[in-house]
């Protein structure tokens, strides 16, 4: 379904189609989702920019949707994958008004107790790693050996306890680790924090360490100034740490960065290329090139099932190869031997049980999705651009045969966008639940309805949605 496009963000979106209907389909949230996202939908959806400028941060109105617009203040879009499904969650009591603003919540974290509506309905579409990338000193180099860290140390180095205070004391060089955590609201956040089993702050995590908290990267400097832009791009591509911002080097830096984001910059000459002319996505605005000399991306090692315990050799979810036409003679791609389904951390959580006890081997490989609100207008919108549907015999309760109603985003059309995106796109087979019927329609896409995921202490049965009314 076509549909009324107004701007978003840094990037320029193209112009209505041809019969476009008046209704919007607007997605907010995830930074980390952000650019894949406008890359699929690159005139079908209204991509709010995080952090945007007031000018490119707008739902415009129309006589039947959002009748009162929105528009945003500067930095004000929903930035984050919490904010987007709050942001979607306060549709279904918005007043007339503003009913019809937002039809999607962009989101690289999974249903949360409190983040989750019984209504909203996951749709996972690809596979991203979450792990740390350090400086230098903690041993490695920036495209070939990496430091190898086991669970244990990334979580003693964010606790600050004896032993993990510097590089040294964990086999790098001299140096005392600067600890970088990102921001509220950053679903990248969120699955670290799950997968340590807390959350640096203050009181909990000073440990040994002379400055108690660890620091959240909320300012950055544009054209020589310093100014506050809180956006999960500070955290998780490398592209602002690798420019000397709050410090004068990242040789002892670590921080939490998504593969997918990483990949996809590094790749970008043209948008994020080695010269001060670049520009990055943050307002459209110079903040200084992407060339991460002193960063490098740390490697995890396995460990068994249910266990923090290193085994194996260490496992990277980004791997560079040397090409002639990429930076610095070499092109950065996500490890497709790691990063699975096989291995994704939330999906392989007991019932009820806690987000650390995943039977996952590699700690990190989480998936991307699109969420839908049952309760809103634009949930029929929202599922037809990035849903699928098992087709239900609802009047007699029985599951169809068919191949089932897939968006154009679940039937793998646009899997080699995600995949020039830096992420990998799911496959037409496979779902973690156990039954065979949760996935009839063949979808590029997994589907979570409600609370339905592992770790919330719902149920694991499949819950089949009423999307359209399928064929007898």
């Amino acid at each position: 379904m076509a549909a009324l496009v107004a701007g978003g963000g840094a990037v320029v979106l193209g112009a209505m189609p041809a019969g476009a209907s008046a209704k919007q389909v607007t997605a907010v949230g995830s930074f980390t989702t952000y650019q894949v996202m406008h890359a699929l939908f690159p005139t079908s959806l209204n991509d709010t920019l995080p952090g945007g400028t007031t000018a490119n941060q707008k739902v415009v109105s129309t006589a039947t949707f959002c009748n009162g617009g929105v528009t945003y203040s500067s930095g004000g879009a929903p930035n984050g994958s919490t904010a987007g499904k709050n942001a979607l969650l306060a549709e279904e009591t918005a007043t007339a008004t503003k009913k019809g603003c937002v039809t999607i919540g962009r989101s690289s974290s999974p249903p949360k107790p409190t983040t989750t509506s019984t209504n909203f309905d996951y749709y996972a579409y690809a596979l991203d790693g979450v792990a740390p990338m350090v400086g230098t000193n903690a041993g490695g180099t920036v495209t070939g050996t990496t430091a190898a860290l086991t669970l244990n140390e990334i979580k003693g180095i964010y606790r600050c306890t004896t032993g993990h205070t510097t590089w040294a004391s964990l086999g790098g060089h001299t140096g005392t680790i600067n600890r970088f955590w990102p921001q509220t609201g950053s679903g990248t956040r969120s699955v670290y924090s799950d997968i340590l089993g807390f959350t640096p702050a203050k009181a909990a995590t000073k440990g040994t360490c002379a400055t108690p908290a660890v620091t959240t990267f909320t300012t950055v400097t544009v054209g020589g100034t310093k100014k506050s832009v809180v956006n999960e791009e500070n955290t998780e591509s490398g592209l602002v740490y690798a420019t000397k911002v709050l410090h004068d080097t990242i040789k002892n830096d670590i921080f939490i960065y998504s593969a997918g984001k990483f990949i996809f910059q590094w790749n970008d000459i043209t948008g994020y290329g080695p010269t001060t002319a670049q520009h990055n996505r943050i307002n459209n605005a110079t903040i200084g090139n992407f060339t991460p000399t002193n960063v490098e991306l740390a490697s995890i090692r396995l460990r068994p099932t249910g266990t923090t315990s290193p085994t194996g050799t260490p496992q990277a979810f980004v791997k560079f190869t040397s090409t002639a036409l990429s930076r610095t003679t070499v092109k950065a791609g996500i490890n497709t031997s790691v990063v699975t389904e096989a291995n994704e951390w939330y999906s392989h959580i007991p019932s009820g049980g806690a987000t650390t006890a995943s039977a996952s081997t590699v700690p990190g490989v989480r998936y991307i999705f699109n969420v839908c609100d049952l309760k809103t207008s634009g949930y029929a919108t929202c599922k037809n651009l990035v849903g699928f549907d098992n087709q239900v015999h609802h009047q007699a309760g029985t599951q169809t045969t068919g191949s089932g109603t897939k968006s154009r985003l679940c039937a793998a059309d646009l899997s080699a966008t995600i995949s020039a995106q830096g992420f990998v796109p799911l496959t037409k087979t496979g779902h973690p639940r156990a039954s065979t019927s949760s996935n009839l329609a063949g979808a590029a896409c997994r589907e979570f309805p409600g609370k339905a995921y592992p770790g919330l202490g719902g149920t694991h049965a499949y819950t089949f949605s009423t999307w359209v009314t399928p064929t007898v």
